[in-house]
């Protein structure tokens, strides 16, 4: 198989490795109910605009027209949380791990001492033992810690 084949058939498997990974957080009568809640935020929201944009609110067109972007600013960017949390998905528990080497970055050391967090690394590096592990708390507990380490760990 060449390698043009080979990369179109794992970046299809990696597709749906990661549509079965994942599940909805809003299902079933969940949904129903966060659309209905949208369906009402929309109506209050448009009854808003409505009542806004009589002319007994209009004292002078620069004022108004800043307090308009003001609360169009402030009424409309909840949209964006509501409309993200439509297509919110959940890691299923009963996913398997996808095949291959599974890069995860860690921004920030623990920030206790090296000798009470290497316990908990140890922990889990044995949990999972069919897992190969590389990253920090292999490397961080096969060597002695530097003189960097142990000033920040003091």
């Amino acid at each position: 198989m060449s390698d043009a084949l080979q990369v179109g058939h794992s970046a299809r498997t990696a597709k749906a490795a990661a549509a079965e990974a994942f599940d909805p957080v809003f299902a079933g009568w969940n949904r129903v109910a966060y659309g209905f809640g949208i369906l009402c935020w929309l109506t209050a929201l448009g009854y808003f605009w409505i009542w806004w944009c009589q002319s007994a609110h209009i004292i002078s067109w620069a004022a108004f027209v800043l307090i308009t972007l003001v609360l169009a600013w402030i009424t409309l960017v909840p949209a964006y949380f509501i409309l993200i949390f439509l297509d919110a998905r959940t890691v299923n528990p009963a996913a398997r791990l996808p095949e291959g080497r599974v890069a995860m970055v860690v921004t920030k050391a623990p920030s206790e001492p090296l000798p009470s967090s290497a316990p908990r690394c140890r922990r889990c590096l044995t949990r999972s033992a069919s897992i190969s592990m590389s990253g920090w708390p292999t490397r961080t507990l096969r060597r002695k810690p530097g003189a960097g380490v142990r000033r920040t760990a003091c």
